[in-house]
Formats: structure tokens, sequence, C-alpha cells
């Protein structure tokens, strides 16, 4: 590995497992100056902004997994109108449906580990995307927009 310039902080990227849901750790690692470009985007947060309603945030990958849901461009900044609000709201809300058959189709139940302790259901799309579909109805309700920023194209 690289040494990096003194003063210069870098930062380690490490998943770990608990529970079946990946976590981000991020750590400093005087030692370590590049960052792998399959987790460039990872822990960068999308916040979603109503103009009526207020505003929520989610990590770059959810986001983006909603936004083609949407059929919508993962770009920097953008904007759900109030003319598309509606048709969002049902992509949305069809997607979840049909994410929570699949997860239920897979772990009907939980299931024990070796430690005799519950292993947690994965999160799926439903529980991910309701938070916008909530955001999205309140904003429909007051015939607002929703924008969305973030760092940068994810």
């Amino acid at each position: 590995m690289n040494n990096p310039e003194p003063g210069l902080q870098t930062l380690l990227f490490a998943f770990v497992e608990y529970r079946k849901c990946s976590l981000l750790v991020l750590r400093n690692c005087p030692g370590c100056t590049a960052i792998p470009k399959s987790m460039e985007n990872f822990h960068m947060l999308v916040k979603f902004i109503s103009s009526t309603s207020g505003q929520i945030m989610m990590f770059a990958p959810v986001a983006r997994q909603i936004l083609e849901i949407l059929g919508k461009d993962c770009n920097a900044r953008g904007v759900i109108t109030s003319e598309q609000i509606p048709e969002a709201i049902n992509l949305l809300r069809l997607a979840a449906a049909d994410s929570r058959r699949q997860a239920e189709g897979i772990t009907p139940s939980p299931s024990e580990n070796r430690d005799g302790k519950d292993e947690a259901s994965p999160v799926d799309l439903s529980q991910r995307a309701h938070p916008l579909i909530e955001l999205l109805d309140w904003t429909h309700k007051d015939d607002g927009f929703v924008l969305w920023e973030a760092a940068k194209d994810f």
C-alpha cells in the first residue's frame, strides 16, 4: 500500500454482516489511499426534499433502485414534479408489493442461527421505499414537488 502524505486522512471501507444486513464501516487507515470503485457511491447520501412536507435521506444504492423504478436519471439533482407524483406513488407501491411477495417466498419466517437467536429478515424494497412513498403522498395532497440532491451523480 502507498503511504499517504502527512496529514492526509484516508478511509478504509469494510462490510460487516450483522443479522443479514450489510453495514458500511469507515475507519482511518494511514496506509490506505484508494477506495474500491465498487464502493465509491455506497456511502453517499441522497436527500429527497418535499416542497411542502419535509425531507428524508437514503443511501445512494437504494435511491438509485427507487429512481430507476420511476424512470429517472440518477443525477446529483433532480425533481419529481407535481404531475409525476401520482404515477410515482403507484409505481413504487407496485414495486414494493412485488418485493414483499418475493421476500415472503424466500424467507417465510425467521430461522434460528447456531446461537439459538432469531435472525432478522433482510430489509426489502417495500420497507426501504415506504418513507419516500409517504413523503410523495403528503406532497401530492398539498400539490407540491419533490427534489433530490446528492454530492454527485450516482
